[in-house]
């Protein structure tokens, strides 16, 4: 396979893959999108290893990491800019506080994934046993992911039962003001 044909084939697949999402999104179905997505990752990820041309080499892999750097900083220090803004200004709304609450929240988990992150690939450049890190850094990704989706499982939350918004737990927030359908 050509880059040409690599660089049509991943269009289609970003035309395709928005129009599902999209799709998806307007039925109110949200797994759907994060299943198509991994999907179309592993889709790219086995087609590039097709093509028999060069398709990067050490300086996009220098610049993207120069322009990811700037990225994270540039996001980090807009973010805290706009976080104390919000704080400043939250008695006209109380809404700002969330919003800022969640900026701080955004930042900080940024931070430690770059950290991590950065620890992790200077662990596999410096050892023989690469593919013992990487597969140890994939279960954790998994098992984070499976914390996540108990923590938010929504154990004390509203459900829509017969029409009717009924309590699950011990909600702290009141019954929704949509239509129970």
């Amino acid at each position: 396979m050509t880059n040409k044909q690599f660089f049509a084939i991943r269009i289609a697949l970003i035309i395709i893959l928005s129009s599902v999402v999209s799709v998806a999104v307007n039925n109110k179905n949200y797994i759907i999108p994060i299943i198509a997505m991994a999907l179309a990752t592993l889709g790219l990820l086995f087609l590039k290893k097709k093509v028999k041309e060069v398709t990067e080499d050490e300086r996009d892999y220098a610049l993207a990491g120069h322009a990811a750097r700037w990225t994270i900083t540039a996001y980090c220090y807009t973010a805290v800019c706009a976080m104390f803004i919000l704080l400043g200004i939250k008695d006209t709304n109380p809404a700002y506080e969330i919003i800022a609450n969640t900026l701080s929240f955004s930042i900080f988990g940024i931070l430690i994934a770059y950290s991590i992150i950065f620890k992790f690939y200077q662990k596999i450049q410096l050892s023989k046993h690469k593919k013992w890190y990487i597969a140890i850094g994939a279960v954790l990704i998994v098992l984070f992911m499976l914390v996540s989706l108990r923590v938010l499982s929504g154990e004390d939350n509203w459900i829509c039962q017969n029409g009717q918004w009924v309590k699950h737990g011990q909600p702290d927030f009141p019954a929704p003001t949509a239509p129970c359908r």
